[in-house]
């Protein structure tokens, strides 16, 4: 079974963008989380160009934690 991926989206006030990140994990998925993390931000930056993740594993939860950032940083 492999990790969920929660994703923490900034700024949080952006429906638009939050769409569009959860959008784009429907994709093939690549065999590493640094390629999978790469192919989303490649098709979320002909939108948005500045986007950064920042992922945070929590074996605990068996889950990982995106901090996706719309602006490159924190807001």
């Amino acid at each position: 079974m492999s990790p969920r991926i929660r994703l923490l989206c900034y700024p949080a006030a952006d429906a638009a963008f939050a769409s569009a990140s959860s959008a784009s994990l429907d994709i093939d998925l690549p065999e590493g989380a640094a390629d999978l993390v790469a192919a989303v931000i490649d098709r979320l930056r002909g939108t948005y160009p500045a986007v950064r993740i920042r992922v945070e594993p929590d074996a605990s939860l068996d889950e990982a934690i995106w901090h996706v950032y719309r602006d490159g940083l924190p807001s």
